[in-house]
């Protein structure tokens, strides 16, 4: 294992690929599925994904990256030096030359103090730091017991997708 820079790593990296899609995500070597659940939901908008970036790649390396925090606009700026287990990426990356992945995580674990307080957390709280925007969680298994429930939350999922609403699930 070593740091190594994105150019290191990949010598034609670049920050996004042509394309930004949910499938280009894969996770690495910690327990983060749900922040990486809730990017593959932003990734259905490409758009969000580059409005998070305020630069673009640079010879310097580092990143000024947009969360929300308490719904405030907060930039963190992140270099791109990753830990490495020989040519790959030892934390979450993309499945081609793009580092779009990878610098959100980093920076999500920077806000968070540090990769070791990424592991285990919500999806929605999340998505309300990657957007900004309103965010809620629903239990299913509150409403998996009961018929009258179960319909009316699956109205609701059904409502909310109609709406485009941005969704995601996780599970514990």
């Amino acid at each position: 294992m070593q740091w190594k820079r994105a150019r290191e790593i990949r010598p034609n990296f670049s920050i996004f690929g042509p394309t930004i899609v949910p499938t280009d995500i894969k996770q690495g070597g910690i327990g983060d599925c749900y922040v990486l659940a809730a990017l593959a939901s932003l990734a259905e908008r490409p758009l969000r994904v580059h409005e998070m970036f305020y630069n673009a790649k640079n010879a310097s390396g580092c990143y000024l990256i947009k969360f929300y925090v308490n719904g405030i606009p907060t930039g963190v700026m992140v270099d791109d030096l990753f830990l490495c287990n020989g040519s790959d990426l030892f934390f979450a990356r993309c499945k081609g030359d793009e580092f779009w992945v990878a610098l959100i995580e980093k920076a999500y674990a920077k806000l968070l103090g540090s990769y070791s307080r990424v592991p285990a957390g919500s999806a929605f709280k999340v998505m309300h730091t990657l957007t900004g925007a309103p965010s809620t969680n629903f239990d299913h298994h509150r409403f998996s017991n009961d018929e009258n429930l179960k319909d009316a939350h699956w109205e609701r999922l059904k409502s909310c997708d109609k709406k485009h609403m941005m969704m995601c699930l996780s599970s514990n």
